[in-house]
């Protein structure tokens, strides 16, 4: 994915996805990272429990999932089983994820901490305007500015943030300053800068048919079922 691979360490990128292929976009995202690029790095869930990225990155036999750790913020509420991943990953609460931040900079400092941040190469959020389930446009707003500041304090981290920017315009809007990059996926699992067309600009990315295989048997994997099949041992915050 050329794209991808011209972001550099620190950057701030924004994905824009359509809600339907947000999963799968996360997915492919973390197989890049993971098994071609061979970093280390956390992934929070507000969207769904970690449980349900877990047991498709099991399915899609993901070689490295033991660099991947998780901050959770929803596993608690919807009643998921932490303890399937208690190594790697550390639960919170989407209704007070504003003290993400502060705990993230405390990690930072403090070598004690669950997730050294000073170990991981990147660290992405799954889908931002589920946020808003649970929280004021402004105060996501507030957390994702506070959130980037936090992450900032490290300069090789890269962090990346999915929204759907059609049905969240006002997010949206707010978020893209604070953003360094911005990169559009669409349904055909093309990756593109705004400016540039799909039908017509050659620079277009086209995900390679192994990854458009994971995207297609992703649809045929029910969540409920990812609690009773998933074998894997994952970090959660």
């Amino acid at each position: 994915m050329k794209e991808i691979g011209r972001i550099g360490a620190g950057e701030r990128v924004l994905f824009k996805v359509p809600h339907s292929i947000i999963v799968h976009s996360n997915l492919v995202i973390l197989k890049i990272l993971l098994d071609e690029w061979m970093k280390q790095g956390i992934f929070i869930t507000i969207d769904r429990p970690h449980t349900y990225m877990e047991h498709l990155l099991v399915m899609q036999k993901i070689k490295n999932r033991h660099r991947l750790s998780y901050i959770d913020a929803i596993g608690d509420y919807s009643g998921s089983e932490i303890n399937s991943v208690e190594k790697r990953a550390v639960t919170t609460t989407p209704f007070h994820i504003e003290r993400l931040p502060d705990e993230l900079i405390k990690g930072i400092k403090n070598r004690g901490s669950v997730i050294d941040m000073k170990r991981n190469d990147f660290i992405l959020i799954d889908n931002l305007a589920a946020m808003l389930n649970y929280n004021t446009l402004e105060d996501t707003v507030k957390f994702v500015d506070r959130y980037l500041k936090a992450i900032a304090l490290y300069n090789s981290i890269f962090t990346a943030l999915f929204i759907d920017s059609r049905n969240y315009p006002e997010l949206y809007d707010a978020i893209i300053p604070l953003c360094d990059v911005e990169l559009e996926i669409n349904k055909k699992m093309e990756v593109k800068k705004p400016e540039m067309d799909f039908e017509n600009d050659s620079n277009v990315v086209k995900i390679n048919s192994k990854k458009k295989r994971i995207i297609r048997s992703i649809l045929l994997f029910s969540p409920d079922e990812s609690e009773k099949k998933s074998s894997g041992k994952p970090d959660i915050l």
